[in-house]
């Protein structure tokens, strides 16, 4: 405070200077190498394959033999507010580069480099000062002569176990036999045939990209034939390779750092960034728990939406947990809920965790109820994943069961849509209503959603498919290939007293009754896979001794009636009893009444 020359008081605002919690620094590899390092369990597992690593590898060996720029590899993020540096961000880059120095180890013929690169990697247990976690493992892995401890620590276990195995040279193998190049996993004694194969085996079977990393990285610099080289090569990747190394102390203000960094689309799965920025906030015991249950739920599969099933799960849950849907969700900005729990992120984290359980259960009682199986049928024709994200998921969630109404009120409209070119659930005209209704379903409990459904269904009709159209174009349609299977699943379905029969997982398909074989006979060429020439037949042979599709082939009508009568399908039971022989002429006045029929089964715009 001080006065002017007038006599008033003015104040003097004095700015507190921000503080800068990391330093930046350019290192070498050399420098980073010499210290204990941790791969934390915010990270992911190790995730690069041949199309990350051969790039990465080309650039530096391009360098190395041009003999004239130094390389430059962007930025590794370091938390050092503990016992050991725990690598934020350049987990990829620093395991990889790893491999390398281990792989010209092995190739090596100079025992000095050898044990000089041993002596950067590896620590000795009797001579050299271990951390905890370096402990750990001489208890975890006592089986092992003489073994090698790494100085890189992996808290993620598969990733962990392989770096060492490959340290102590019990990972994999090349062997030649019968003049073919073949693989031997020394770890279980496969025999895997192909490199591709091989990389499959290491992620499935032992759950690491480190062994076929490792396995590439070793044979891409013995085929270099670098013998006498080597020694240059290691100098030019220890002192010739910058690195900004960024080290910070405060452990919130790292995840940050990893966020920024890593959130504009440069390759980090936002997943990845969510539970980087939940972990920090967890007690270090209960780290372990949140991390494996985070990582077992991302893997969650399904026999129909394989495509990231567990991230479908994680984007409906965290909406659900919120609160509200939305079309286009900011997925950060929804576990900041969670995360800004004080004292309270675990037991959020918990409770987000039995929202996603809980939709894997309604997943898996959609699959198995009497309608839902419809529309669970592997195929092309699926429903759209914003069918259940917009609507079933939430909304089944909210009232704690499958409601068959809804269920059958959605598989009418499937069915009747199928077969033509009409908008999906995802469109603008059908979503954005949706999820409006879903979310008042959120905020009331009691909310009649499914008659805002309906008109919403009611109000979108398109003209191919309304009751003067339908029947009249399902008869002019290819159904073999616009989900015919489905659209007989839903007939049966209506017709059969039998649910049990309905929608036999993989062992239904279609069966041209006129087969396919004899389509040059037919008068009109179309109709060979029009829908009266189509029904349902078990794929395989039955234990009531019914002859399924494969037995079936390309015999005549008159060879399959018995077969159709044993069938588990009351639509293809029917058959022999209507048509004694069954000719194209019998095509079209089939086609006719199912067609009637299934018009006024899926009038779902009709109360």
């Amino acid at each position: 405070m001080k006065y002017n020359l007038k006599g008033n008081v003015s104040l003097i605002y004095y700015k507190m200077p921000r503080l800068r919690p990391y330093s930046n620094n350019r290192v070498t590899w050399g420098v980073i190498l010499e210290k204990s390092i941790e791969i934390p369990m915010n990270q992911r597992e190790y995730s690069w394959t041949v199309t990350e690593i051969k790039p990465f590898i080309d650039d530096i060996i391009m360098l190395f033999d041009e003999k004239k720029y130094v390389g430059k590899m962007g930025t590794i993020i370091n938390y050092n507010g503990a016992s050991t540096n725990a690598i934020y961000d350049g987990q990829q880059r620093l395991i990889t580069i790893t491999l390398i120095m281990y792989s010209i180890a092995i190739i090596t013929n100079c025992l000095e480099l050898k044990n000089k690169i041993y002596s950067l990697l590896r620590l000795n247990s009797m001579i050299d000062d271990l951390n905890k976690n370096q402990q750990k493992l001489i208890e975890k892995y006592n089986n092992i002569n003489n073994l090698q401890i790494p100085k890189l620590y992996c808290v993620n276990y598969n990733d962990m176990h392989a770096i060492v195995t490959i340290y102590n040279d019990i990972s994999v193998n090349q062997q030649t036999k019968n003049n073919n190049n073949k693989f031997e996993c020394n770890i279980c004694k496969t025999i895997i045939n192909t490199t591709k194969q091989l990389e499959t085996h290491f992620k499935n079977q032992h759950k690491s990209n480190i062994y076929p990393a490792y396995d590439y990285i070793r044979n891409y610099i013995k085929n270099k034939k670098y013998k006498d080289k080597l020694i240059n090569l290691y100098k030019f990747i220890i002192k010739s390779i910058d690195i900004d190394f960024c080290e910070c102390s405060d452990p919130l203000y790292v995840s940050r750092i990893f966020d920024w960094e890593n959130n504009r689309g440069q390759g980090v799965d936002i997943l990845d960034i969510a539970k980087n920025n939940i972990l920090v906030m967890i007690d270090d015991e209960k780290k372990l728990e949140i991390y494996d249950k985070w990582e077992n739920y991302k893997k969650l599969e399904h026999t129909v939406y394989k495509k990231k099933y567990g991230d479908l799960l994680f984007n409906v849950a965290i909406q659900i947990y919120n609160g509200k849907i939305s079309r286009t969700p900011d997925i950060i900005q929804l576990y900041n809920k969670i995360i800004k729990q004080s004292g309270k992120t675990y037991d959020e984290i918990l409770r987000f965790f039995r929202i996603i359980e809980k939709l894997d259960t309604i997943m898996k009682e959609i699959g198995n109820n009497k309608w839902g199986k419809i529309i669970m049928k592997k195929n092309k024709k699926k429903l759209a994943w914003e069918t259940y994200m917009f609507s079933l998921l939430p909304i089944f969630f909210c009232k704690n069961s499958v409601d068959n109404n809804l269920l059958l009120l959605i598989v009418k409209w499937y069915v009747r849509n199928l077969p033509f070119k009409t908008r999906s659930f995802n469109s603008l005209g059908y979503s954005n209503e949706f999820i409006r209704i879903t979310n008042e379903c959120l905020n009331n409990p009691e909310y009649n959603y499914y008659n805002d459904i309906f008109n919403c269904l009611v109000k979108n009709v398109d003209t191919q498919i309304n009751t003067r159209n339908y029947a009249r174009n399902l008869r002019e349609i290819n159904i073999y290939k616009n989900g015919g299977t489905n659209i007989l699943l839903f007939l049966e379905t209506y017709i059969s007293t039998d649910i049990n029969t309905v929608a036999m997982g993989g062992n239904v398909t279609i069966e041209h009754i006129i087969p396919q074989a004899n389509e040059r006979e037919l008068e009109d060429y179309s109709n060979m896979n029009k829908l009266g020439n189509l029904t349902l037949l078990e794929k395989n042979n039955s234990a009531n001794k019914h002859k399924g599709n494969s037995s079936l082939g390309k015999k005549e009508y008159i060879e399959k009636k018995d077969s159709y009568s044993n069938s588990n399908f009351c639509i293809t039971r029917k058959i022999p009893n209507k048509f004694s022989t069954f000719t194209e002429k019998d095509i079209t006045k089939r086609t006719k009444k199912l067609a009637k029929k299934l018009d006024k089964y899926t009038r779902y715009f009709e109360k």
